[in-house]
């Protein structure tokens, strides 16, 4: 039953959703104004399902943060070979008495093995915010959202959670020895993903701690005034700055998984949640 299900999984063809018409002929005429566009100032990194989106657009309503082309540009992951001017083409122009900054959001830099090294020598001051979600609840949503896209033909989370080596592990060393993308891990590794501790060193090996703002959705709901001060704070744009109606973005409704079930997986979790919580400096409230 588990190769079969595998075997569905392989032939099911990828979604096209990071792009738009629109955007791309943007994109097009601005890549010949690229060499005068400044390069990002912050990354929000991920994670997937966290609530990346919500604070990337709580961050655009600051008059000293202007907005990329779009939120996820996905260069270092999906579009690296595109190089530089291409990237260049998705901010603003450059300007040496700018008091503004400007970024994007693409979660899955968090995960990638080889992104840290890429973004490191491309952008070594660049300011970088990390949103972490409860694993267990991350791994779910992402499950939903593999489904609700089909990709994902297992019905059951559980069973899904299973194939996860099958489907990921041969992938997973691939990206490691050098490729940017396969689409077997982006869209099954609902555990690889919910395990914070090894992508954040990734990233603090070669950025320094005070470089990385990392941040909880859980913190995010229950106080996203706070969240969004430390932000902006973060970019050195703090200042007198309204706060916006704070809304949820790209939330998805799907039925709760069970309480008992839900703290029988966590246990998969703990070990990496504790290195988080020593990471981060404060309890994240999770277990």
């Amino acid at each position: 039953m588990a190769q079969k299900s595998l075997d569905k999984a392989a032939t099911i063809r990828r979604p096209t959703l990071r792009t738009k018409p629109r955007q791309d002929v943007h994109r097009l005429l601005r890549r010949t104004t690229s060499r005068w566009r400044t390069l990002p100032d912050y990354l929000i990194i991920g994670a997937q399902k966290a609530g990346t989106t919500s604070l990337y657009d709580y961050l655009q309503t600051s008059p000293d943060i202007r907005a990329a082309l779009m939120k996820e540009v996905h260069f270092f992951d999906l579009n690296y070979e595109r190089g530089a001017n291409w990237y260049r083409a998705h901010f603003p122009f450059a300007d040496a008495k700018r008091s503004w900054v400007t970024g994007e959001s693409s979660p899955y830099y968090l995960l990638h093995p080889t992104i840290p090294a890429l973004a490191h020598e491309m952008l070594p001051d660049i300011r970088l915010i990390a949103m972490l979600r409860h694993p267990v609840d991350r791994a779910y949503s992402h499950f939903h959202h593999s489904r609700a896209y089909g990709i994902e033909p297992e019905s059951d989370f559980a069973t899904a959670l299973d194939l996860e080596p099958e489907r990921t592990d041969a992938a997973w060393t691939k990206l490691e020895r050098g490729a940017h993308r396969d689409d077997r891990v982006e869209w099954f590794s609902y555990a690889r993903r919910s395990r914070y501790a090894p992508q954040l060193a990734r990233w603090l090996r070669l950025y320094p701690r005070e470089a990385l703002l990392i941040l909880t959705t859980e913190e995010l709901a229950a106080n996203p005034s706070d969240v969004f001060r430390r932000a902006l704070l973060h970019l050195g744009v703090a200042g007198s700055v309204p706060l916006p109606h704070f809304a949820v973005s790209n939330a998805r409704a799907y039925d709760r998984i069970p309480a008992d079930f839900r703290e029988s997986l966590f246990e998969r979790f703990a070990s990496d949640v504790a290195e988080v919580e020593q990471v981060i400096g404060r309890s994240t409230g999770w277990s």
